[in-house]
């Protein structure tokens, strides 16, 4: 999935990159060994890597070789690049690329393409380098292992192979994020104009003939705001429910409830236990039956299944939405559950009526709409933060829609609240989790010129 500028680096997708090569050189160097890890929400996802030896067309020098230990006879029954790169493009996607002095890798991967006849397209990007220099501008060096060092994290496993150079570049990533929100850097776009505040740096890199490090779409790091539906932000679900829900006994015939449901032209109906289809319902109280339900039902049964209670056929509990709330959130849910029906619950509690898909058939069911159920299931902090980075693009496609102030503010308002509510349930649950302790500060230290250590 495409990140947006402004995505928490805490709650990243991304891949972290790195190739080893024939030189240093990257509009002559060739590619003998390509790997990537993944980030899946800010954390690290090491059992699904891609890594692949690269055949190239000429020898791999001996004083490259001295560095990764790859020769010849290594990479004799590899295939050549224009093989290798289709799937590590379906591997990448078009998520944001990370690496240790990635312009390099970047150039070379260009350059491999180039002469491949491969189409080329540069992807966002950020360097380790690059963000430990805004960090730790002061380090004594910032090669690979002495940011490992800086930051704890042990001698590298793997160094100079791809694939063990990528897990630990993404090690250290994960571990100068907090440092970066230290210095108020938190977000994709804040990084992204942190790193392109280091002139020097990126105009030594340039004239190394490397690919930019980073570059960032739209104008000072924003995209374009997309053009939405602005219905489901500007309605309430108490405006499109069907009221008052209808409600039969758990004990009726299944071809009974058919015929209610054809006489009163509804395509669901509540389930309540006997003798309380007249009480007020709460959705853990009520089971729900729809005419799939029904159809399938027959399909599976034949005529008998219309003899069934329809107790035995309801779904539960039933899953529900508040009636104060925005129709995307009710369009949200129903996309995340793959239902056709949710429950309205007024502010008693009780089930007051219900939305169906073909109340809202007229609606789009775009990205944007997913925030807020992306919010109410956030698990943790990373996820999130995902969520959370939707925000500005929703307000932003808001306002150039020319949704008035008030009901754009009541839309992002109500998203903040649930924000909070569900970063209090996520930090509570942590607090019940891991025992309270306090954490030592730590100190950063020195600095270097950056560098491309090693053959790639």
């Amino acid at each position: 999935m495409s990140m947006g500028s402004a995505t928490p680096l805490i709650g990243l997708d991304a891949i972290v990159l790195d190739c080893e090569t024939t030189g240093l050189d990257p509009a002559k160097s060739r590619v003998v060994d390509l790997a990537a890890v993944r980030l899946s929400g800010g954390k690290l996802d090491e059992a699904t890597p891609f890594r692949s030896l690269v055949r190239p067309p000429s020898p791999i020098p001996p004083s490259s070789t001295a560095i990764h230990g790859i020769d010849d006879a290594a990479v004799a029954a590899a295939p050549p690049f224009p093989e290798v790169w289709p799937g590590f493009q379906a591997y990448a996607g078009d998520m944001v690329v990370i690496g240790y002095s990635i312009g390099f890798d970047l150039a070379v991967l260009k350059h491999e393409c180039d002469l491949a006849g491969l189409p080329w397209r540069r992807p966002r990007s950020l360097c380790t380098q690059l963000l430990a220099r805004v960090v730790a501008p002061n380090l004594a060096g910032h090669s690979l292992e002495q940011l490992g060092a800086w930051l704890g994290l042990g001698d590298p496993v793997g160094r100079h192979s791809a694939l063990g150079d990528a897990a630990y570049t993404a090690k250290v990533f994960l571990a100068l994020v907090p440092r970066l929100r230290e210095r108020g850097i938190r977000t994709l776009a804040e990084a992204e104009h942190a790193t392109r505040g280091l002139g020097a740096a990126l105009a030594d890199q340039h004239r190394a003939g490397w690919v930019e490090a980073v570059i960032v779409p739209g104008k000072d790091g924003a995209e374009p705001p997309a053009r939405i539906d602005i219905y489901p932000y500007r309605n309430r679900v108490a405006g499109v429910m069907s009221a008052p829900a209808k409600v039969v006994a758990a004990d009726m015939t299944a071809g009974a409830a058919l015929q209610r449901m054809t006489s009163e032209q509804v395509s669901s109906l509540l389930v309540a236990a006997p003798g309380k289809e007249n009480a007020p319902l709460a959705p853990g109280d009520a089971g729900i039956v729809t005419e799939r339900d029904l159809m399938r039902a027959v399909a599976a049964h034949g005529a008998d299944a219309l003899t069934k209670p329809i107790g035995e056929l309801a779904s539960r509990p039933l899953e529900a939405v508040s009636a104060n709330a925005f129709v995307y959130r009710a369009i949200s849910r129903m996309n995340r559950l793959r239902v056709r029906h949710l429950g309205v619950v007024g502010p008693d509690g009780h089930v007051c009526g219900m939305v169906s898909a073909r109340d809202l058939l007229s609606l789009r069911a775009e990205a944007a709409i997913g925030l807020g159920d992306a919010i109410d299931r956030a698990e943790d902090v990373g996820a999130l933060a995902r969520a959370w980075a939707d925000l500005p693009r929703v307000a932003a496609s808001l306002i150039a829609e020319d949704v008035p102030a008030i009901e754009a503010a009541a839309v992002i308002s109500s998203e903040l609240g649930a924000l909070t509510r569900r970063a209090a349930i996520i930090a509570e649950r942590r607090l019940g989790a891991v025992p309270l302790c306090l954490h030592g500060a730590r100190l950063g230290r020195p600095r270097r010129e950056p560098t491309r250590h090693g053959s790639g």
